[in-house]
């Protein structure tokens, strides 16, 4: 429980960090050459792959209906 709770909020607050890098940065943080490029399209791969935010929340809530007395 306690892990896709961790996975939960990693998720969350690394899909903000990317956008607000590009904000921080420009438009020049959206080209290939420039190295926030690469950090943004890594963050969206990793969410891709390891599943997103939603997709945790989604499992963390399926846990809890399943099992309510792991809360306590």
């Amino acid at each position: 429980l306690a892990a896709h709770s961790v996975k939960f909020w990693i998720c969350e607050s690394g899909h903000i960090a990317a956008h607000i890098i590009l904000h921080v940065h420009g438009g020049i943080g959206q080209d290939l050459d420039y190295p926030v490029h690469r950090f943004f399209s890594w963050a969206k791969k990793n969410e891709a792959y390891l599943g997103g935010a939603d997709q945790h929340a989604a499992q963390l809530g399926h846990l809890i209906q399943s099992n309510p007395q792991a809360l306590i």
